[in-house]
């Protein structure tokens, strides 16, 4: 399996409304992804939203990453935020939150106390 992790910050509150109306239908397309086993997202600080995603394998995870809505809003990053990260990892099982957060700061792909976890 392989999990992945986003993290975005946008520039200002004026993108918080159009970014509001787009995450649901992103989210919508992944859920509906082959290959999609997993689909969480979370707002935590001032502006920051998360998603942590597991998919079958790489694959699957590629064909959401470049397709649909999401592509479209990839595209549209820097309209967005000039602060965003994204990581992704080979997983045994589900990883959590916190384990997603620190790959995402060592954007090592590093084993994480608890998972296996190589670069994907």
């Amino acid at each position: 399996m392989i999990a992945s992790i986003t993290r975005i910050k946008l520039k200002n509150p004026l993108k918080l409304f159009k970014f509001i109306a787009v995450a649901p239908k992103i989210m919508k397309q992944a859920a509906k992804s082959p290959g999609n086993l997993s689909y969480t997202g979370r707002y935590k600080r001032y502006l920051t939203f998360w998603t942590l995603t597991i998919w079958e394998d790489e694959k699957s995870m590629m064909n959401f990453v470049r397709s649909g809505l999401h592509l479209e809003v990839m595209k549209q990053t820097r309209y967005y935020s000039d602060d965003f990260s994204t990581a992704s990892w080979i997983v045994e099982r589900t990883p959590s939150w916190k384990d997603g957060e620190k790959i995402l700061a060592s954007k090592k792909s590093k084993a994480v106390p608890g998972t296996t976890c190589k670069a994907a």
